[in-house]
């Protein structure tokens, strides 16, 4: 019985992140139209998005919930505890490099998927801008996932369940009401997005307190778990390669229509269906 109650809640907050998702590309469209602008916001969003598979979903959850839950499971909380704990180390590790090379290297990330806006000088600009701000929500999702394998590992799913609506709400808001402080509007959504991370993470810290796990950071990249880890991701991520190579194409090509193309509108509307609603 309390499964199928799990179930109902879990359906009913994925239900209304969909109908909260369609009206935040109704706000995010009404507010950009179809312009040059809206075009840039969704192909550089794609651009964290490609990388998200690897670092918060996908791979990483098929390599990090069977390891936990099986420590768990038998009852060895010391050593899930450490396997969590060098877990939370090495993601941040890699996140904390991989965002500052984003950031760095920003225009050539746009020169390898978005090509179509990098021989534009403003386009470029904009684009490079965007993705500046945008990029370190990978690391924010990618601990939230990381929350998220932990509550579900318990038998907690509704706040992970729930987190897509704080995104859905939060550029909702910033495109009906904080586009009017900002000079350029679409940087009200860029900001909106980074914004959106913050909180996503935030709320994860009342079902962690609740079940009385708070991983702390430690860089024990020795610990067997994470050896274990290490093994199972890497295939994870060459079956997943596939998929990522698809979005990298859709993603380039995008960059090359022409602005306001109903065909990229489409391609948004499906991209963050499958990630953040």
């Amino acid at each position: 019985m309390s499964s199928l109650f799990s179930t109902i809640k879990v359906g009913g907050w994925t239900f209304a992140s969909r109908i909260l998702g369609l009206l935040r590309d109704m706000a995010t469209t009404n507010l950009l139209g179809a312009s040059v602008f809206h075009d840039v916001f969704v192909v550089v969003l794609k651009i964290p998005n490609v990388f998200r598979r690897f670092f918060a979903e996908g791979a990483f959850s098929q390599a990090f919930i069977p390891i936990y839950k099986s420590l768990i499971s038998k009852n060895k909380e010391t050593e899930a505890s450490a396997f969590l704990n060098s877990l939370l180390g090495l993601m941040i590790t890699v996140l904390f490099f991989f965002t500052v090379a984003a950031l760095i290297f920003a225009p050539i990330f746009i020169f390898f998927f978005a090509p179509g806006f990098y021989f534009d000088s403003e386009t470029k600009s904009l684009a490079v801008e965007m993705l500046r701000i945008m990029f370190p929500y990978l690391a924010l999702i990618s601990l939230v996932s990381f929350a998220a394998g932990i509550q579900n590992s318990h038998n907690s799913f509704s706040v992970p369940a729930a987190t897509p609506l704080i995104f859905n709400f939060t550029l909702i808001i910033f495109a009906v009401f904080a586009s009017k402080f900002f000079e350029i509007p679409v940087f009200a959504l860029a900001w909106g997005v980074l914004l959106a991370g913050f909180l996503q993470l935030l709320l994860q810290m009342v079902p962690l307190t609740r079940i009385g796990i708070i991983p702390k950071i430690a860089f024990d990249f020795k610990n067997q778990h994470i050896r274990r880890f290490g093994l199972l991701i890497l295939p994870a991520i060459l079956a997943g390669g596939v998929a990522q190579i698809n979005l990298l194409i859709d993603t380039i090509f995008a960059s090359l229509l022409s602005p306001g193309n109903p065909i990229l509108e489409c391609k948004e509307h499906l991209s963050l269906s499958m990630s953040d609603t």
